[in-house]
């Protein structure tokens, strides 16, 4: 069963002619789920392309940056302490507090 990913988004303000958003992505599960997972990587399109590893469970695998726009794609990876692996791609749009599975 694929973990639910959350996500919190914010305008930072026009820059250049376009508007900024800082963005989190996190794993929205308990602390028991939390213990079975080993990393979570995040992959976005971006020029060059970003891959981030996160190992931080005390951060909910928490991934901050910034865009042009409010609408991102992100593929998930998790990988389990047991070596499963797990991945789900999520269209987010930072204008709304949601989470995707």
């Amino acid at each position: 069963m694929a973990v639910k990913i959350g996500y919190l988004g914010k305008s930072a303000g026009v820059r250049q002619g376009g508007e900024k958003w800082k963005w989190k992505v996190f794993v929205d599960e308990d602390e028991k789920k939390l213990n079975e997972i080993e990393e979570v990587e995040y992959a976005y399109p971006t020029v060059p392309p970003q891959k981030n590893v996160i190992k931080d469970r005390e951060s909910a695998f928490a991934l901050e940056d910034w865009s042009w726009g409010p609408h991102q794609i992100v593929v998930v990876t998790v990988r389990y302490v047991d070596g499963r692996e797990e991945s789900s791609r999520h269209r987010i749009d930072f204008r709304k507090r949601t989470e995707t599975r």
